[in-house]
């Protein structure tokens, strides 16, 4: 009968454990990030956003002005997504379409050494 208690219990702790844990849920989402103006730009987002535990993939193409990124939403809110493109020195866009600032990011210190970055 212990042996079945035992066993018993297990059994419920293991069904209770599992249904705590949320299920991974990788969702992929296209951002568009302000400022970017070169190869280093995109690096160093690309980096910022790579270094978010639960996220999986990111590309980023500095010339559209936009990352894709699969990530699992249970582990990094769109919160987290966004302190780190502000980090990393440029700005998360809310619409779906990227402007061009009239700051340079580029050659301003935040990612380039060369400092030879014109404005747009």
């Amino acid at each position: 009968m212990k042996a079945v208690s035992i066993t018993l219990a297990v059994l419920v702790l293991a069904l209770v454990s599992v249904n705590l844990l949320p299920a991974k849920s990788p969702e992929t989402t296209n951002l568009k990030i302000d400022g970017m103006t070169c190869g280093a730009c995109e690096t160093k987002v690309t980096k910022a956003l790579e270094d978010l535990d639960g996220v999986e993939s990111v590309q980023v193409d500095y010339a559209s002005g936009s990352a894709k990124l699969v990530y699992d939403k249970n582990q990094v809110p769109m919160g987290k997504i966004e302190a780190a493109v502000a980090g990393a020195g440029f700005t998360l866009l809310a619409d779906s379409k990227a402007k061009k600032s009239g700051k340079a990011a580029c050659g301003s210190g935040s990612c380039c050494s060369a400092g030879s970055a014109k404005k747009i």
